[in-house]
């Protein structure tokens, strides 16, 4: 880890891959990054996955229907992408055991900011703690 200040990937690093992907969080580490920030969502059926902003509706769907998205292209309707931003197919919104699995596998430590965007019960947060300290 570096001294302060500290630099951490937003969403990973959505001005390369598409943000709140793997291949986004796998691109800010091996930039370089000291740590990447997130905001988790759970989806109606309670598995944790993140993505910044309001459509789909997270909380309204299952797991299953959220990997129907593909959020690595362009879609009509779409807010605008960064100019840079690479195009990915078959690009999905992973979950957090996912990312989990992907920042323990990492060669450097990675320090993770996790935003909850979500209105927790006590088993909610007691399945997530549970999560992050494997």
């Amino acid at each position: 880890m570096t001294s302060l200040p500290k630099i951490f990937a937003h969403r990973g690093a959505p001005a390369a891959p598409p943000e709140n992907t793997l291949e986004g969080f796998q691109y800010a580490m091996d930039a370089g990054a000291d740590g990447i920030e997130l905001d988790l969502l759970l989806t109606r059926d309670g598995a944790g996955d993140w993505l910044h902003g309001k459509a789909p509706a997270i909380r309204d769907l299952t797991l299953e229907e959220l990997r129907c998205y593909d959020v690595g292209g362009l879609r009509p309707g779409a807010a605008p992408k960064p100019p840079h931003q690479a195009q990915l197919q078959h690009c999905r919104i992973p979950t957090l055991d996912e990312f989990l699995t992907q920042v323990k596998t990492n060669a450097q430590d990675i320090e993770l900011l996790v935003e909850l965007k979500h209105s927790p019960t006590a088993n909610s947060q007691v399945q997530f703690l549970e999560s992050i300290s494997k």
